[in-house]
């Protein structure tokens, strides 16, 4: 059984270690396709200012972050042009009839869970956290997912995320996906 803590300064590098590993970049084909892939690569700076605004989700093993689920607030995505795009659209969509930015929301950074546990429940049990943690102050959380990355569509599907909209951002196609705290 694995608890959901919230990540200490001191394990920022613990946890880029395992992200560095789930990066597309750094697997092959066959791995991307089975279990999923990160798209971009955050750094310690970048971390840091994330954790200013918002508490960031993580688990543990053997004192290594084997998981994480980064909580980013739009401030963070203003200031990162790794993360500007996905606020830009937000801008021009909507949801239930109301613009997205009439909403109290934030963004999901990235997600990942650790090769070697995989399928214990970890993915849902941080987004468990992030609902406890954020659904007083926030009504959706919003994140966008490759339409390759087959995995994670899934997870986020079977946690409650809902497809609001795709764009094209180069030779990505992004699916922003919306979770209503409020449901």
């Amino acid at each position: 059984m694995h608890k959901i803590e919230l990540l200490p300064k001191d394990k920022i590098e613990s946890l880029l270690e395992l992200q560095k590993a789930n990066l597309i970049s750094n697997i092959d084909t066959k791995t991307a396709q089975d279990q999923g892939f990160l798209t971009f690569q955050y750094d310690a700076p970048l971390i840091a200012q994330m954790m200013q605004y918002l508490p960031q989700p993580i688990a543990q093993k053997n004192n290594e972050v084997i998981a994480y689920a980064l909580a980013t607030a739009k401030e963070v995505c203003f200031e990162n042009e790794k993360l500007k795009p996905l606020i830009e659209v937000c801008n021009s969509i909507q949801y239930q009839g109301q613009k997205l930015t009439d909403y109290r929301y934030y963004t999901m950074g990235q997600t990942c869970v650790a090769e070697g546990s995989r399928g214990e429940g970890i993915f849902d049990k941080l987004y468990l956290k992030h609902k406890e943690l954020f659904s007083k102050d926030f009504d959706l959380v919003i994140t966008e997912i490759s339409n390759k990355n087959m995995r994670s569509q899934a997870a986020h599907k079977r946690v409650g995320f809902k497809t609001l909209h795709q764009y094209q951002q180069g030779p990505t196609l992004w699916n922003v996906v919306v979770w209503d705290f409020r449901t």
